[in-house]
């Protein structure tokens, strides 16, 4: 039978904790989907994981670093506060009426600036990959530790399935918000019971190739916990939003027919 995760814990001395990297990867997949996001068909589920250059760490001489790699995810996707741009769910509509001289008579006419604008409702975003584990804590004892710093950052890399959402590919943008997806790095709150995006910074992002093999997302963490990739919305460039934003400004683009310079 296929198994459900795949674990493995090292024993590091706490000196060398600082860049230290290490990588997990599982058979090939068989096949992905929405209730079971991993990777691109015939492509392994991967992780790499580096950890800061500088550790405050000083309660043992011996830590034991464990990564386990989700092939069946554990936590519920549907608990996702983020709202992506959904592709089915396009409208139209069109700018409130102002008003507008009629040539030189002094006469005005309520006009609309602008009609017939493609927009796209909103809906949950969704998990695209393989859900990923990290717990660090002093050699035999069982008290996990939340972070090895107070400023160094985790650095992430996780493979995707591209083809599960076709918002990112297709490059779907709300024409009047600039609203857009992409996807990113996001963590299990276990205190709010859901998925979040706080305490990550976004680096970068691959689709890979033609079949979506070899994309990923690299990302960097403040904190320990279980993270997985998802789409999360992004502005007009396809920059993710920042987590604590949930709509885009309108027209920052000029999307809207306007210019933010002026």
């Amino acid at each position: 039978s296929t198994s459900t995760y795949r674990t493995i814990t090292e024993r590091i001395a706490a000196s060398g904790l600082a860049l230290f990297t290490k990588s997990i990867d599982a058979d090939a997949t068989n096949s992905s989907s929405l209730s079971i996001p991993q990777v691109a068909f015939n492509s392994r589920a991967y992780a790499l994981v580096t950890f800061p250059a500088r550790t405050e760490l000083a309660t043992a001489d011996d830590y034991e670093v464990q990564l386990t790699l989700f092939i069946q995810p554990p936590l519920p996707a549907s608990e996702m506060p983020l709202r992506c741009v959904d592709n089915t769910a396009r409208f139209l509509s069109d700018l409130g009426d102002v008003l507008v001289p009629l040539g030189n008579t002094g006469a005005v006419a309520s006009t609309s600036p602008r009609t017939d604008i493609e927009q796209y409702g909103t809906r949950k975003c969704s998990l695209l990959g393989n859900s990923l584990a990290i717990n660090v804590r002093p050699y035999h004892i069982p008290t996990a530790i939340t972070s090895l710093s107070a400023t160094g950052e985790i650095t992430l890399r996780l493979h995707y399935d591209p083809t599960l959402r076709s918002e990112q590919a297709d490059q779907v943008m709300d024409k009047l918000t600039g609203l857009r997806t992409t996807a990113s790095c996001v963590y299990w709150d276990s205190t709010l019971g859901e998925w979040s995006r706080a305490g990550l910074r976004h680096i970068s992002a691959s689709t890979g190739d033609e079949q979506g093999s070899g994309a990923y997302v690299e990302c960097v963490s403040s904190h320990m916990s279980i993270f997985a990739v998802s789409e999360v919305p992004a502005d007009c460039r396809g920059v993710p939003l920042s987590p604590t934003v949930q709509k885009t400004e309108i027209d920052a683009c000029g999307v809207g027919g306007g210019d933010k310079a002026t």
